[in-house]
């Protein structure tokens, strides 16, 4: 049965700084660690600007850890975090953001974590209409656990749609 699938725990955090601090270190924003925040990036390296934003992802049992926090703690762990690596980092905070997809009401969840054998048993029934009933989503695609996939599988299911239509 499809409701054997089980579902990521991810969190991501946003932090704007008036000043793109980690460009002047020679660093260009993207950090794995096994700190409580795993993985960041520079979020808008293609805008030219002063400011940016780092962006804090954190998936799996830390992703988890990190969503059982009230949004302030969240941010203030992956501030603490990249303030440890880079002193001083935190004094350029402009703004933050946070989500935690556990905690998302319409989604409790971000991604379909398939374990082994669940992709090829489940295919058929997340890409096949059920009557009436379309699947959509990340994980009704190849291009499974991502935006980009997510979107793929909603134009599908509309074009089926639209010509079953008539």
């Amino acid at each position: 049965m499809v409701s054997e699938v089980s579902y990521g725990a991810v969190t991501k955090v946003l932090i704007e700084y008036r000043k793109r601090f980690w460009e002047k270190r020679g660093w260009n924003g993207r950090l794995v660690t096994d700190s409580p925040i795993v993985l960041t990036w520079h979020a808008t390296g293609h805008i030219e600007d002063q400011h940016g934003i780092l962006t804090a992802y954190t998936g799996g049992d830390p992703g988890a850890r990190l969503a059982a926090l009230s949004d302030e703690e969240r941010v203030g762990v992956a501030v603490a975090e990249i303030e440890k690596l880079f002193p001083g980092s935190s004094d350029l905070i402009e703004t933050t953001g946070t989500v935690a997809w556990p905690n998302e009401p319409y989604t409790r969840a971000s991604y379909a974590a398939f374990a082994p054998g669940q992709v090829m048993a489940h295919w058929k029934t997340l890409f096949e209409p059920a009557g009436r009933l379309f699947f959509a989503g990340e994980h009704a695609t190849p291009i499974q656990g991502f935006m980009e996939g997510a979107v793929e599988s909603g134009q599908r299911a509309a074009a089926t749609i639209l010509a079953n239509a008539g």
